[in-house]
């Protein structure tokens, strides 16, 4: 078992026994010349061994970077553009209850909305009645073309 390494080199404790490493690997922190194991579970790069930063392919990090959760973030969440985290809905739109983020030009916009509402077209607000030029199809206002008679 390691206690002491030569040069510039590190002790893994991610392994049994002790090695000595030139650089701390994956899913470790380095302090002082100790690489230590990041003690949240899936996580890949970690701060503190007790947080996350970011986490394996096809998880996000939640409840305060201590946790690393399976890619799929609660209705009134999206992920966020890197993709590491669940990040809450910014939206003012009364009636909304889930959002996505819109990249292009940055910003989150309504995805659905309370029972009995729906979502107008460019998923800025939630009515309880489409307009005259638009008919509930599921839980959207869409368009009406000129072919629909009583729209």
């Amino acid at each position: 078992m390691c206690t002491k390494c030569t040069n510039d080199d590190f002790i893994n404790r991610r392994v049994s026994p002790n090695e000595c490493v030139d650089k701390c690997p994956p899913k470790t922190l380095l302090e002082g010349k100790i690489c230590h194991a990041c003690e949240v579970e899936f996580c890949d790069i970690c701060p503190t061994t007790k947080t996350c930063s970011k986490c394996e392919p096809g998880k996000l990090v939640a409840v305060g970077k201590k946790l690393c959760i399976d890619a799929k973030c609660n209705d009134d969440e999206y992920i966020d553009p890197t993709g590491t985290f669940c990040e809450k809905c910014s939206t003012t739109i009364s009636s909304c209850i889930a959002c996505k983020y819109e990249p292009v030009p940055k910003v989150t916009k309504c995805s659905k909305c309370a029972p009995g509402k729906f979502i107008r077209i460019d998923n800025e607000e939630c009515l309880s009645k489409c307009p005259n030029d638009e008919f509930p199809l599921n839980t959207k206002c869409t368009k009406c073309n000129s072919y629909m008679k009583d729209c």
